[in-house]
């Protein structure tokens, strides 16, 4: 049974009454409230939605539909494995102690870091350098061969009076 017959089936079993239909039927239902459907409706879920405006307004849908249920267990997509945040571990002082038996002093492995860290910032600054060179470089080859360019156009207009075509 489509929806467009099942909205008359209701309407007839609640006992509404027509009131008017030129293009739209006006129905007047028992508990005063109007329901308006298209005599001819141009949507497809026109009938659809006739019909579950119909049963909000006699009180027969789910009170509890559209309402937030139980979760769902949060699953992980197929081929991810779940990596938990990696958070600060408890000081292990068995590795310290281990350290300290190789001879390895914790000062003397912060003074190695600092050292690398200033080696890196070095490198970085020779590459920042030589980046900016290149880029001049690319800037000079670029107003080199725009110059050109005019150089050959300007040309070609100052000869295009004689003989009436240009000449490179």
């Amino acid at each position: 049974m489509n929806a467009r017959a099942k909205v008359a089936e209701l309407l007839n079993s609640v006992g509404a009454v027509l009131k008017r239909s030129k293009r739209h039927e006006i129905w007047k239902l028992p508990n005063g409230k109007a329901l308006t459907r298209a005599k001819t409706p141009s949507d497809c879920m026109g009938d659809r939605n006739n019909l579950t405006d119909l049963r909000k307004q006699l009180g027969e849908s789910d009170p509890q539909r559209g309402a937030p249920g139980e979760r769902r267990v949060k699953r992980n997509k197929p081929g991810r494995d779940h990596h938990p945040r990696i958070t600060a571990a408890p000081k292990n002082t068995v590795f310290a102690e281990k350290l300290s038996a190789a001879g390895i002093v914790e000062a003397e492995l912060r003074a190695r870091i600092r050292s690398l860290g200033k080696t890196i910032h070095r490198q970085n600054n020779i590459i920042r350098k030589q980046n900016s060179k290149i880029n001049s470089y690319r800037f000079i080859l670029n107003n080199h061969w725009t110059v050109r360019l005019c150089n050959v156009l300007a040309r070609m207009l100052a000869t295009r009076g004689r003989k009436g075509r240009p000449t490179v």
